[in-house]
C-alpha cells in the first residue's frame, strides 16, 4: 500500500478538529487547506476525525486549494482562503506555508514544513509568538542515516544526484552541504541536479542525472510529484539502474524512504487545530517536531533496479514492500 502526499496528510489533520460534546456538535467550522484530499490513508484520517466528533459535510466545511502541477500558484490560492474568511489555514508544504504567511499574519496557520524560525514565521519553536504553529519535520537532519543506508544498499556508490536550486534557500543549501560532507568522508561525489518545481521539470532533471552518471537519486519533499511524477522517476530508475531515496512522504515510491512517522504528524497537527478552534492563540502553541521515525524499503523496486536489499537494511526497516 502506498500513501499519498503530505497534502493528503494535512487534509486528514484538518478534518480531525472537533471537541466532543453537545455544544460543540452544533458548531460548523470552516477550515482552509492548501493541500490535497483523498488517498489510501483516507480511512486513517476519517477514523481520527470520528474519534474527535467531527464529520465533513455535517459539522465541518473544508475549503481546499491545491495545484499539484504548479505549487508556485499557492499565493493566489492562499489569498482566496483569506477572502473566504476561514478560521485557520493548514499549509502542508514549504511553498504552501510561505504563501499562507504572505497572505495573512492574522489568521492562524497550522504548518507542516521546515524552518519556521529560520524563515521568520516564528520567534522560536517553543514560543512562536505569531500566527504560525504546527509541525516542523523537514528541519530534522536525516542525512547521516540516509547516506549510510545508501552505502549499505550500494557499496560501490560513487556519485549521488540531488535536485536542488542552490543559493535560493539557506536551509536547502545547508542540507546539500551536509550531503556533500557525508559523501566526501567516503569518496562519494554529491552533485546538484536541475530542481523540480513542477511536473514539466522532471524530464530535464532525469536527463541531467543520466549525463552525470549518478548511481543514486535523492529527492527531497516535492509532494506534487506523487503519482505520475514518481511513476516516471521509478521507470527511469529501473531503466538506468539508479537507487532512489526519499522521505516517508513517498511511502514506497522510492527504494528507500526514511523519515518521520506520518500518523504522528497527523496527531500533532490535529492537537494544534483542535486547540485553535477551542480558542487558543497560535502564538502560544509550541511548534513540535516528530519523535517517531520509520524506514520503508521497497524490495520489489530494488530487485527491478538490479539490487539486493542487504539483511542489515531489512532488519532496520519498519515496513518492507515486496
Amino acid at each position: 500500500m502506498r500513501r499519498r502526499t503530505m497534502f493528503s496528510l494535512s487534509c486528514a489533520a484538518v478534518l480531525a478538529v472537533a471537541m466532543p460534546g453537545v455544544a460543540q456538535a452544533q458548531r460548523v467550522a470552516r477550515i482552509g487547506l492548501l493541500g490535497g484530499q483523498g488517498g489510501p490513508l483516507w480511512k486513517a484520517f476519517t477514523d481520527e476525525l470520528k474519534q474527535v466528533g467531527w464529520e465533513e459535510g455535517r459539522n465541518l466545511i473544508i475549503d481546499v486549494r491545491f495545484r499539484p502541477d504548479d505549487p508556485q500558484k499557492y499565493r493566489a490560492q492562499a489569498e482566496e482562503l483569506v477572502a473566504a474568511q476561514v478560521e485557520l489555514i493548514v499549509a502542508s508544504s514549504d511553498p504552501a506555508v510561505a504563501a499562507a504567511y504572505k497572505a495573512t499574519q492574522s489568521i492562524p496557520i497550522v504548518m507542516l514544513g521546515s524552518g519556521p524560525v529560520e524563515r521568520g514565521y516564528a520567534k522560536s519553536l517553543a514560543n512562536p509568538g505569531g500566527n504560525v504553529t504546527g509541525v516542523a519535520y523537514q528541519s530534522l537532519d536525516f542525512t547521516g542515516k540516509e547516506f549510510s543506508l545508501l552505502k549499505e544498499m550500494r557499496p560501490d556508490l560513487k556519485k549521488i544526484g540531488i535536485p536542488i536550486t542552490l543559493g535560493s534557500n539557506p536551509l536547502s543549501d545547508a542540507w546539500f552541504k551536509r550531503w556533500q560532507s557525508a559523501g566526501s568522508s567516503q569518496a562519494v561525489t554529491v552533485v546538484p541536479l536541475p530542481d523540480v518545481r513542477r511536473m514539466t521539470e522532471v524530464e530535464p532533471m532525469l536527463a541531467a542525472a543520466r549525463r552525470e552518471g549518478v548511481q543514486a537519486l535523492v529527492v527531497g519533499p516535492k509532494y506534487f510529484l506523487l503519482g505520475a511524477g514518481w511513476q516516471r522517476i521509478e521507470a527511469w530508475a529501473i531503466e538506468n539502474k539508479v537507487l532512489t531515496n526519499s522521505g516517508t512522504w513517498t511511502h514506497g515510491e522510492a527504494v528507500l524512504a526514511y523519515g518521520f512517522n506520518s500518523l504522528e504528524v497527523i496527531r500533532i497537527a490535529v492537537r494544534k487545530i483542535d486547540r485553535i478552534l477551542r480558542g487558543a492563540k497560535p502564538a502560544g502553541l509550541p511548534i513540535e517536531q516528530p519523535t517517531r521515525f520509520e524506514l520503508i524499503v521497497n524490495e520489489k523496486l530494488a530487485k527491478a533496479i538490479g539490487l539486493t536489499v542487504p539483511q542489515s537494511v531489512l532488519l532496520q526497516a519498519t515496513e518492507v514492500i515486496r
